[in-house]
């Protein structure tokens, strides 16, 4: 099973980031963000012996109060987001895109590292967008139509259109899952770029 990603909004200035950034070992707990919500409501999640995973979830507790219902401004892809990036790398060298492919691979994968040695559990580094790339990114997602990522997308052209490669497309249901989904990420960073905040990326 590949892994997956998961989008979070996060304030620029809360206290949460900015400790992340100075200090590693706190800033790996951000891989929990993925179920905030448990984070947050559930009374049991604390380790009395580990005070930086208790300041932890008191900080992200506390960014709860401070921006109410931020914990729902969250996006999960499953195995399909290598075939997101690739349709949209591809839109970008054709006619219909504008040809600039650095906001693809941020939208996607993230922005900058919050910290070389804040790592997931997996091993994958824990990246952050700030508020004025969200709203680039948001700015130039929100302009591609599903059906122009149709009509752009070459498989004879293009190596991830083979079954077994990494990002595979295949046709018929699959490319509707993926449209489902590049709509799914256009709302989601439609809502954070309004709320003015920045985006963790975290891979699962």
């Amino acid at each position: 099973m590949g892994s997956e990603l998961h989008f979070q909004a996060i304030p620029e200035n809360c206290r949460l980031l900015a400790r992340a950034r100075r200090d590693p070992r706190f800033g790996s707990f951000l891989e929990s963000l993925s179920a905030f919500s448990t984070i947050i409501n559930d009374p049991s999640v604390s380790k009395a012996d580990d005070p930086v995973f208790s300041d932890f979830v008191n900080e992200a507790r506390a960014l709860v109060e401070e921006n109410p219902w931020i914990e729902e401004r969250s996006l999960r892809l499953g195995n399909n987001w290598n075939a997101i990036h690739l349709l949209l790398s591809e839109h970008g060298r054709t006619d219909g895109g504008n040809g600039q492919g650095d906001w693809v691979e941020r939208a996607i994968k993230g922005g900058d590292e919050i910290h070389a040695d804040a790592k997931t559990a997996a091993g994958h580094p824990i990246r952050y967008l700030s508020p004025p790339e969200v709203a680039e990114i948001s700015n130039q997602i929100s302009a591609i139509l599903p059906d122009e990522i149709v009509r752009n997308w070459r498989p004879d052209e293009n190596e991830g259109a083979r079954i077994n490669a990494p990002g595979a497309i295949r046709p018929g249901e699959q490319m509707h899952t993926l449209t489902t989904d590049l709509g799914r990420l256009q709302a989601f960073y439609s809502t954070v770029h309004k709320f003015g905040e920045g985006v963790l990326t975290l891979v699962l």
